[in-house]
Formats: C-alpha cells, sequence, structure tokens
C-alpha cells in the first residue's frame, strides 16, 4: 500500500484558477506536470508528495 499522495498544484494566469490534482502515483503526476509546463498561461506549478505516515508536505523536483 502507498502511504503518499502526489499533488500538482497551479494557477492558469488566464482565468486566474488554482488547479489542484492528485495521484497515487508520481508517474501520473509527472505527465500532468508536463503538460501543463507547456502551457503559456500557468504559472506557480509545483509538485508536492504528501506522507500519511508522517502528514507531511514534500517538494518533488522536477
Amino acid at each position: 500500500m502507498n502511504n503518499n499522495l502526489f499533488i500538482v498544484k497551479a494557477t492558469d494566469t488566464d482565468t486566474n484558477e488554482n488547479m489542484e490534482y492528485e495521484y497515487g502515483c508520481l508517474e501520473h503526476a509527472r505527465d500532468t506536470y508536463n503538460i501543463l509546463k507547456r502551457q503559456s498561461d500557468i504559472e506557480n506549478l509545483v509538485v508536492l508528495e504528501y506522507d500519511f505516515a508522517s502528514k507531511k508536505y514534500h517538494l518533488v523536483e522536477m
């Protein structure tokens, strides 16, 4: 069982919408990250890893 959740967060500068996507594995989070980083209207793009055991967030390097 995976004790981590991967969260992709970003802001759409055209609409000022904050986006958040949650995945159970890093591969799916990385796919979403790569799609979003190619778009010109996206900023503040990060991937966070939430560890359920420690209840802490960690920034994932891409």
